[in-house]
């Protein structure tokens, strides 16, 4: 009796589990597990630009004028830089995993050099996120985003200047990007 309930409870955890993961056929393993993220059901707005501003928090002005900067800045130096705003994160628990999905599914940077920036902000959220590629995390390291974020772009921010803080945000990453 106790081993046909041990066995039956067995089999409902494995049950069970199997809507959270799926299994697929990997190239290094035979079968490999794959565990649902947010971004296997999620759909990211489509970029439609270097600076994207979906929570319409910027004047056309000041969205073409981060524009043209990401865009030239690209032109000398295949450096992708990227800037959405987002009015929420959901259905993410945190704006680190968002921005980074959303990186990925953009596919910024070139493939060769790896070397795209992208910058999320969830104005509503107060929070502010800059992810690197591979190529593009060599020289701007987690500490250095860190710092671009909190105070540079933070100060603007807490008193309501969203252009004047990406802005500033965007600049500091070429200078940096550049040393």
């Amino acid at each position: 009796m106790i081993k046909t309930t041990i066995l039956l409870l067995s089999s409902i955890v494995l049950f069970s589990c199997g809507a959270t993961t799926k299994i697929t056929q990997g190239p290094e393993t035979k079968d490999s597990v794959k565990v649902q993220t947010p971004a296997d059901t999620f759909q990211f707005h489509k970029a439609y630009a270097w600076v994207n501003d979906f929570d319409s928090i910027l004047t056309d002005m000041e969205e073409g004028k981060l524009d043209a900067v990401c865009k030239n800045y690209e032109k000398a130096t295949t450096n992708q830089l990227v800037v959405a705003t987002i009015g929420s994160f959901k259905p993410y628990s945190n704006i680190a995993d968002y921005s980074t999905d959303m990186f990925n599914e953009w596919k910024i940077g070139t493939k060769e050099k790896n070397n795209g920036v992208l910058i999320v902000l969830c104005k509503d959220c107060h929070e502010v996120r800059i992810t690197t590629g591979y190529g593009a995390e060599k020289i701007l390291t987690t500490e250095i985003c860190d710092l671009i974020v909190d105070p540079l772009m933070l100060s603007y921010f807490e008193k309501d200047k969203y252009y004047e803080g990406l802005k500033a945000g965007i600049d500091e990453i070429i200078k940096k990007w550049k040393e």
